[in-house]
């Protein structure tokens, strides 16, 4: 005997809170198996270890995050999970944690030195002895030495100085 049953759409599938619920039941039983578990992580190491398959979803995330919506709906999930009082002391200990380690302590400073704009740093030049500047502060590097050298070119000529008397800067060209 057979017995037919109406076409579900897909769709509405993922709306239902029994199929949601029978889905979530049959996933966390495959990845209680350590079989399955490592056929899986052997499964996506491979593909991420592919330059084009990286690529290709590096593009389709920076395009999701260009969508003013999908932008929205991220933030507002993530303020919803910061109220909860379990989640945020779950990520303080875990960054607690993380802090006491020394290795990403420097890493951590290696990071935040790197990407100190040069904009907004007011720099502390530590110039060595060929003229060339590292910044302390944000390790920025800067050629004095080329510098010093453009400046003498606009401001002698044939080894005559062109500044005007009193001036302390080279005429505008």
């Amino acid at each position: 005997m057979v017995v037919e049953t109406p076409p579900v759409r897909k769709e509405k599938m993922g709306q239902d809170p029994e199929y949601q619920a029978r889905l979530g039941a049959a996933a966390r039983k495959r990845w209680q198996d350590p079989g399955y578990r490592a056929l899986q992580s052997a499964a996506r190491k491979k593909v991420w270890q592919n330059p084009e398959n990286r690529a290709r979803h590096s593009e389709a995330i920076r395009k999701l995050w260009q969508d003013p919506e999908y932008r929205a709906m991220q933030n507002a999930a993530r303020k919803k999970l910061w109220q909860d009082p379990g989640y945020r002391a779950k990520q303080v200990e875990a960054s607690r944690k993380m802090w006491q380690n020394p290795a990403y302590r420097a890493q951590q400073e290696a990071t935040r030195k790197q990407r100190a704009s040069q904009e907004n740093c007011v720099h502390y030049w530590i110039i060595d002895e060929n003229n060339v500047g590292t910044c302390r502060k944000c390790g920025a590097v800067f050629d004095f030495g080329a510098l010093q050298e453009k400046f003498r070119r606009l401001c002698y000529r044939d080894g005559a100085a062109v500044l005007a008397p009193g001036s302390a800067h080279p005429p505008v060209q």
